[in-house]
């Protein structure tokens, strides 16, 4: 798998390292070639999985949709362009941002049917699909 690579290029911090082992989850999960979206705060944390996470998705075959939020109304603005765009599962970037508003982003992603995946397990308890 694409990770084990991964762990092998000393410079990557273990957030960069969960967050394509995310996106390898959702890989499994839906069948290509469905696009998978990753929404990210482009001012938080989730920059350092900015080069790591286009990459895996390349090497995995997949079409990534690149969704930036960094408020309650961009989460929703960002469900909107991902439903639009027909992207079949989201990859939740790391950030308080999303920690935050985990309600919100479970119940869209809920009443959208797209399974989704965090590094929370807050978001699991507020009703989303994964956690890792």
């Amino acid at each position: 798998m694409f990770w084990i690579c991964v762990l092998a290029h000393w410079s990557f911090s273990r957030q960069q390292i969960v967050a394509v082992e995310r996106l390898e989850l959702l890989h499994e999960l839906v069948p290509p070639p469905a696009t998978i979206a990753w929404l990210r705060d482009p001012r938080g944390p989730s920059v350092e999985e900015e080069k790591e996470v286009p990459l895996a998705a390349r090497e995995l075959g997949r079409e990534l949709l690149v969704l930036n939020a960094q408020s309650a109304g961009e989460i929703d603005a960002a469900f909107v362009t991902m439903v639009q765009s027909r992207a079949r599962a989201l990859l939740i970037g790391a950030d308080i941002l999303f920690n935050n508003r985990r309600r919100q982003l479970a119940a869209l992603a809920t009443r959208h049917g797209v399974p989704a995946i965090s590094g929370i397990r807050e978001f699991v308890l507020a009703g989303g699909v994964m956690r890792y």
